[in-house]
């Protein structure tokens, strides 16, 4: 539409309509095994990281569940600092879980901030540098 003109992105909902269409052209063209290979090749990454749990970048709900099952806690987020102006704020926040707060990180916002600590909770107790360094 209109939109689109003046639009620097392309919708996600309009590039999800042309991999359909891109993928029913090949099955009509060669058949499941060539659409299959298709869809494996563009989409089969996503697949495999959604089946291991590590999509989309949901790493609260990841160190919740973690941390629930294997640790017997919940996690808490730590509010430790805020910078910039009211209109630009930046937010350091740690995650604890039980008595272990692990490396804190900063985010544009308080939900960022606490995704990436999160994140960098989930590094520590893998044995693997934080993701999101705090300095």
């Amino acid at each position: 539409g209109k939109g689109m003109a003046s639009s620097p992105s392309v919708p996600p909902s309009l590039l999800a309509d042309v991999f359909e269409s891109l993928v029913a052209a090949v099955y009509l063209d060669g058949g499941s095994d060539a659409s299959r290979r298709l869809i494996e090749e563009f989409i089969g990454p996503e697949i495999e990281l959604a089946a291991a749990g590590d999509l989309g970048g949901n790493y609260k709900s990841l160190l919740q569940q973690f941390a629930q099952r294997e640790l017997g806690h919940t996690p808490v987020y730590h509010l430790l600092d805020e910078r910039g102006p009211d209109h630009a704020k930046y937010f350091k926040i740690a995650a604890q879980v039980g008595s272990r707060r692990f490396e804190p990180a900063w985010g544009r916002n308080k939900k960022e901030a606490e995704q990436r600590a999160a994140s960098n909770a989930l590094s520590e107790l893998n044995d693997e540098p934080p993701a999101f360094p705090s300095e």
